[in-house]
């Protein structure tokens, strides 16, 4: 069975490369661009990761996002990686401390590898990373 990751990406062109590669690696995907529409399509998917942006179309940012479902008694065990171009050391400190399991900061990373990450957190992984590759 498929591994399914919810990608919340408001970034129309970043958006499609990265459903792109979550697709070829594997995943069942489904994006959505709007904070507001984040927790009903996780309701709906029941993602084994989820793949969050910061800064988001609409009135709800990431962190709104992250915590509704580490709220919710459904989602809350659901990895959350960070993916965004914020990458100062308070935006850093903050996305760490929000419950994420990674904060990502896009421009250190390719989409493969990030994708990649996705997919050994999805199957419960993550743990056997090389650490090296980490910034």
């Amino acid at each position: 069975m498929k591994k399914k990751a919810l990608l919340i990406e408001d970034d129309r062109p970043a958006g499609e490369a990265f459903a792109y590669m979550l697709k070829k690696v594997g995943f069942e995907v489904a994006h959505v661009r709007k904070g507001e529409d984040a927790l009903a399509e996780a309701e709906r998917l029941k993602p084994d990761v989820v793949l969050l942006d910061i800064l988001l179309a609409g009135a709800m940012d990431g962190y709104g996002v992250l915590a509704e479902l580490k709220a919710h008694p459904l989602l809350a065990r659901v990895p959350v990686l960070i993916v965004t171009n914020l990458g100062l050391m308070q935006d850093i400190e903050r996305g760490k401390k929000s419950g994420a399991k990674e904060y990502l900061v896009k421009s250190d990373w390719s989409i493969k590898d990030i994708a990649d990450l996705a997919m050994a957190y999805a199957e419960g992984k993550a743990d056997m990373i090389d650490a090296g590759r980490r910034s």
